[in-house]
């Protein structure tokens, strides 16, 4: 038996609600699609979310321009840089995905609403 399988296994509690085993992953929804996907720590989410085969939108990769905005829920992040959003963005869980990086387990949900 693999490891996998035993991390994917989805568990009901007694008060029926579903958690999946596996703080690794995370789910985005993009486009009306919702896209499952893990974030390892340490790795920014646009490379996590490209690895996984998502066609996450960004342009240039290094907080500059905002292509890559979205929201963030689930724990607290941090970001690596940011020209481009207020603090007003940040407090209302907006991230730029090129630059954000997980500070906790998780799970994590995303959402690019464009």
């Amino acid at each position: 038996m693999s490891d996998s399988a035993d991390n994917d296994t989805v568990h009901t509690d007694t008060n029926n609600t579903t958690t999946n085993s596996n703080p690794a992953h995370h789910t985005v929804d993009i486009e009306d699609e919702t896209h499952y996907f893990a974030w390892p720590k340490g790795k920014v989410l646009l490379d996590a979310l490209l690895d996984a085969g998502v066609d996450a939108p960004y342009s240039c990769h290094m907080g500059e321009c905002g292509a890559c905005q979205c929201t963030v829920e689930g724990g607290e992040t941090h970001m690596l840089a940011n020209q481009v959003l207020s603090t007003y963005d940040i407090e209302d869980d907006q991230r730029l995905a090129c630059q954000t990086i997980r500070d906790e387990e998780g799970p994590y949900e995303i959402s690019y609403w464009f």
